[in-house]
């Protein structure tokens, strides 16, 4: 299936959740008809772990309902990541939402740094979520270091995986690496969704990029805050696995 993808790659205004609130707004509606957007990790206020205790919110709640209200406007799936408060833990936590208000979430596994000083890590189980678009997967920025949680994604017939991100200097090498590995690895797209500008101790080079099932880069932005939409074609992943399957082909006992 073809579908149209919107990357929205923000310059996040560190702690000023209402203020990044309405740039994705504005953004939403500067991309026009779209079928699947993505948003950054941390979209509503930065990565400041310090102040998550004061910024961090239940899921549902608010931020998710003003995202509903986004979604059913625009007719579109709305992906992102922030700060959740559940029985007072904090999760950074990715959301899916869909225009007929179904949420599905997913809770980070891989911490990065100062996150763990404040942030419980997720079950390491990321969700794949049946949509008409196809079977979207979940995870966030560090995740997709580790191939073995996308893994799971591709077990369960994952066509793409979105992934929010602050992926900050000076890793853009890693960056560039993992998103197209887990993409080449698992036969299937990869959406990742970097933020540019600067919070606290880290600069971020922004380079949002699609990438195919077959590890090919089909769009990359520069470093600073825009929009962009794509086509893919999710049957890729299919074709791919039909010439060559690599999970039928691995070996390993």
């Amino acid at each position: 299936m073809e579908i149209t993808v919107g990357l929205i790659q923000m310059d996040i205004k560190t702690g000023k959740k209402l203020k990044n609130i309405e740039t994705v707004k504005k953004l939403v509606g500067d991309l026009g008809d779209i079928d699947i957007v993505c948003l950054p990790e941390y979209f509503t206020t930065g990565s400041v772990p310090k102040q998550f205790k004061n910024l961090a919110e239940p899921i549902p709640g608010e931020t998710s309902k003003k995202l509903t209200k986004l979604a059913k406007k625009h007719n579109t799936h709305i992906c992102g990541s922030y700060i959740e408060k559940h029985q007072e833990k904090l999760y950074n936590t990715s959301i899916y939402i869909q225009p007929n208000g179904t949420l599905t979430k997913y809770r980070k596994t891989h911490l990065f740094i100062d996150e763990k000083k404040v942030i419980t890590p997720g079950n390491k189980e990321p969700p794949v979520i049946k949509t008409k678009y196809g079977k979207i997967g979940l995870i966030i920025c560090y995740d997709a270091i580790f191939p073995e949680i996308t893994r799971k994604l591709q077990k369960k017939n994952a066509d793409l995986i979105l992934i929010p991100s602050n992926w900050p200097n000076p890793f853009k090498p890693a960056w560039e690496t993992a998103t197209s590995a887990r993409a080449l690895d698992n036969q299937l797209w990869t959406i990742a969704v970097n933020r540019t500008g600067s919070c606290g101790q880290f600069t971020y080079f922004g380079n949002s990029k699609t990438t195919n099932p077959y590890g090919k880069t089909t769009l990359q932005l520069k470093n600073k805050q825009t929009t962009a939409k794509t086509k893919i074609d999710t049957n890729k992943t299919k074709e791919f696995k039909s010439i060559i399957d690599f999970q039928k082909d691995l070996n390993i006992k």
